[in-house]
C-alpha cells in the first residue's frame, strides 16, 4: 500500500506540472528563517518557520514552503535545550543540486490553479489552526507583517521521495 501511495506521489509530481503554475518562486539564494522546536514522532520535525509578507495567508503558505526548502537545502541547526540534533540537508549543495535538477524543483513547488497543493504539500502540515497571533504575527514597518508559524516536515518521507526521483543519495547529490 505504501509503494502505491508513493508511486502516485511520483506520477503526480511529473505529470501534474503541465496543469499548474508556481505561486511563489523558490529564491534559493535566500535561506529561510528556521528553527527547530521539538522531535515529532515517526521522523519528522518540528519547526518554526519566520516569514514577512504583507498577506499573513500568503505569509502562511510561504512559511511551509520554507521549512520543505531548509529541509532539502540548508538544514536546520541544533537546539540542545530541546534535545534536537541538527537537520542535515538532503541535498548538501542547494545551489548545484537546483541547477541540476531545476524542472523537478520548480515542479515539486508548484501549487494547482485552485491552490491546492500538488507535491511539496504532502510533507508539510501546520501545527495549530487558524491566524498566529501575537508575537507570531507582528506588523513591521512597510506595511508588512512577521509572521510565525510552526509545522511538522516529514522528513524521512521527504527524504525517501528525493532518494526515489534520483535526486540526491546518502545526503548528496547524484552527479
Amino acid at each position: 500500500m505504501k509503494k502505491i501511495s508513493i508511486i502516485i506521489a511520483l506520477i503526480a509530481c511529473i505529470l501534474v506540472p503541465a496543469q499548474v503554475e508556481a505561486k511563489y518562486k523558490l529564491d534559493i539564494t535566500q535561506k529561510p528563517i528556521v528553527e527547530q522546536l521539538n522531535i515529532g514522532r515517526n521522523g519528522k520535525k518540528w519547526l518554526k518557520v519566520t516569514v514577512y509578507d504583507k498577506n499573513v495567508n500568503k505569509a502562511i503558505e510561504r512559511a511551509q514552503m520554507d521549512a520543505i526548502a531548509a529541509c532539502l537545502f540548508y538544514g536546520v541547526e541544533e537546539n540542545r535545550p530541546m534535545g534536537c540534533a541538527e537537520i542535515l540537508p538532503i541535498c548538501n549543495d542547494e545551489a548545484r543540486a537546483f541547477s541540476k535538477h531545476k524542472k523537478f524543483f520548480e515542479n515539486f513547488f508548484k501549487v494547482d490553479k485552485k491552490g491546492e497543493q500538488v507535491c511539496y504539500m504532502s510533507f508539510v502540515e501546520r501545527v495549530h489552526d487558524g491566524y498566529p497571533t501575537g508575537e507570531d504575527n507582528i506588523a513591521i514597518e512597510g506595511g508588512k507583517r512577521k509572521v510565525r508559524i510552526e509545522v511538522l516536515v516529514d522528513y524521512n518521507k521527504l527524504l525517501k521521495h528525493i532518494n526515489e526521483s534520483n535526486i540526491a543519495i546518502n545526503l548528496s547529490i547524484n552527479d
